[in-house]
Formats: C-alpha cells, structure tokens, sequence
C-alpha cells in the first residue's frame, strides 16, 4: 500500500525529544514517529503507552515480545513485526520459534507460550479472551501482569490498523517478513 500521509521531516520543536531517541530502545523507529508526528498531541499520549510497554512493563521480555509479535502476524502488521524481531530474538525466541509465529497453526510450544499465542489470537479475533485461557494465565501471572496482557495485543492491533492503513514502510534496515500462511 501507497503511504497516506507524508512523513514530517522538520517535527515540532515539542517532539524533539522522540526524534532523539526511539520509542522503543535501540530500535529506528523513523517513518512511524514521522507519520504520527503530524498530530503531535496524538504522538505525544501515544508513546506514552507505548514507552510503558517498552521500559516498564512488570511482564518478561520473552512473554511481552512473543504477544507483540503474535498480534503483529495475526494483524498483517510487517511494521511492527519487523519492529520487535530482533528485540524477541535477544529475548530468546529462536529463528524457528519466531517462523512458527508467522503462521496461522504455530505448531506446538511449551504451556506458557501457547497460552499466551492464544491470548493474542483471541483477542486480535474476537476481543475477548476465552475462560479456557484464562485459566490457562491465571496461574503464572499476578493481577497486574494479567491486565497488561490484556492491553498489549489491543494497543498492537491498535497501532496494526493504523499503520496498515497509513502506509507505513518497513525501516530501512530492519528485515522484511515472509509470511508462511
């Protein structure tokens, strides 16, 4: 798809700061900062959530980037996927794990993970998670570990629909996707 929006190249002075630094550490994150940066009001609240889920989530890396990227699949969304493969990969998704996520059928992982991958299907399918999976976190997660599970695949599917719609390109860099379904 076309971009939709132009990317801003001269942000205002306010954004300076994002534009010094990714959303997400260690990770360009140019053209999505640069289209949202033409509502700098939006972009300001919207890295908000999205530093939190970044820098402060009480969530473990392997679990947060295995529903990113899960959402990220089940949405169509190379951007964001794209965005977090190598962030999974440091986080200990191998290559073969993070090629099952691209899937429609993942194949078979160990409990945690596959409720988990359930959660992100369910919620990005049906926006509601099952009493099956439910029963299947409630074990491992506390309280607040559970509600930030139950926003992360929203926030994703959120910023999928916007991106996908926008037209937002791939970094230059990052690695483009091959999706097996």
């Amino acid at each position: 798809m076309s971009p939709r929006f132009p990317l801003v190249t001269e942000p205002d002075p306010s954004l300076a700061p994002m534009f010094e630094r990714p959303l997400v550490s260690r990770v360009d994150n140019a053209n999505a900062l640069r289209l949202l940066a033409n509502h700098p009001q939006l972009l300001l609240r919207f890295s908000g959530l999205a530093a939190m889920f970044a820098s402060q989530t009480s969530l473990p890396p392997l679990d947060l980037e295995l529903v990113i990227l899960r959402t990220a699949y089940r949405s169509r969304c190379e951007y964001e996927f794209a965005q977090h493969r190598d962030r999974a990969a440091e986080a200990g998704l191998t290559e073969e794990q993070l090629q099952a996520l691209c899937r429609d059928d993942p194949g078979e992982w160990p409990e945690r993970e596959a409720a988990l991958i359930a959660l992100a299907d369910e919620i990005v399918r049906d926006a509601v998670v099952s009493d099956a999976t439910w029963d299947r976190l409630r074990p491992t997660y506390d309280d607040q570990q559970l509600i930030e599970l139950l926003f992360l695949p929203g926030f994703y599917r959120m910023v999928a629909g916007m991106f996908n719609t926008a037209g937002v390109a791939v970094d230059e860099g990052l690695p483009r996707w091959d999706v097996a379904d």
